[in-house]
């Protein structure tokens, strides 16, 4: 059974993601990876959003990243209001817990 393997350009760009990420995700045990001498390979029927966690993941990665980036534009770097932030967002609750 051949199993069709893709470098990490070639898969990034199939899941509409930045190469850095999906190498992250590789690193963080989200999605399997093949190692071929020092490149990862990524199977093609594992290349799915839904396998991933799919639209809600991205949307919560989205969230945070413009949680942090407003936190920083406007400076609002101290504890309190960076929970007020997360709460806001749904990422946490106002007590400062991760939802």
């Amino acid at each position: 059974m051949d199993v069709e393997l893709l470098r990490l350009p070639k898969a990034a760009r199939r899941l509409g993601v930045h190469p850095m990420t999906l190498r992250q995700w590789a690193i963080d045990g989200k999605i399997p990876v093949a190692s071929v001498g020092r490149e990862c390979r990524f199977e093609v029927e594992v290349l799915y959003p839904s396998k991933l966690g799919g639209r809600d993941e991205l949307l919560q990665d989205f969230g945070s990243l413009v949680t942090t980036f407003a936190g920083r534009l406007y400076g609002m770097r101290s504890a309190g209001n960076r929970r007020r932030l997360l709460a806001e967002s749904g990422q946490c609750t106002a007590s400062g817990r991760v939802a």
